[in-house]
């Protein structure tokens, strides 16, 4: 007997048997809860960059941008795992289809709000990366020049990169 064969005969012979809203529920309750340790991870690190000495002020604005980015996408995704059992329960399709429909495809224009965040995110990320990088190799640049003097520059291993008179970028 396969799998879903033995599945198939403990639902018909009444020994399990799983219904709709007990699945909606789990299902809005992991959501739930994955939301929850979000938003307290969230919190956590934000707390701990809000008072970091060492940050200058663009950073900070950065993180507290980051920051109610994520609690935004946290807390919709907490608002979908408690809107899925209660449409489920709520909202049958024999009685209202319409607002049946509509129910759930709010449900599924939050979700894809939340998509779009997290790629929102990801590009602002990168790109504060690499701005970061850029203003961290100018750092290292106006450090080594008065060090190499204005006509000369090093190389990490303290090689010189000058040839012939005119200096290799």
């Amino acid at each position: 007997m396969t799998g879903l064969e033995a599945g198939l005969w403990l639902h018909l012979s009444g020994r399990f048997s799983v219904d709709n809203s007990s699945v909606a529920v789990i299902a809005g309750g992991a959501v739930m809860l994955v939301a929850a340790a979000m938003i307290c991870s969230h919190v956590r690190a934000w707390r701990r960059e809000r008072d970091d000495p060492q940050l200058d002020d663009d950073e900070r604005a950065f993180l507290a941008r980051r920051f109610r980015r994520r609690m935004q996408t946290s807390g919709l995704l907490l608002a979908i795992g408690i809107l899925i059992p209660v449409g489920d329960q709520l909202l049958q399709l024999e009685h209202q289809p319409a607002l049946f429909t509509l129910y759930w495809l709010a449900i599924l224009l939050a979700t894809m709000w939340i998509a779009l965040l997290a790629v929102g995110d990801m590009v602002s990320t990168r790109v504060h990366r690499r701005a970061s990088r850029a203003r961290l190799r100018r750092r290292r640049r106006d450090v080594r020049e008065p060090i190499a003097g204005p006509d000369q520059s090093r190389d990490s291993n303290g090689a010189s990169n000058r040839r012939n008179g005119r200096r290799s970028d």
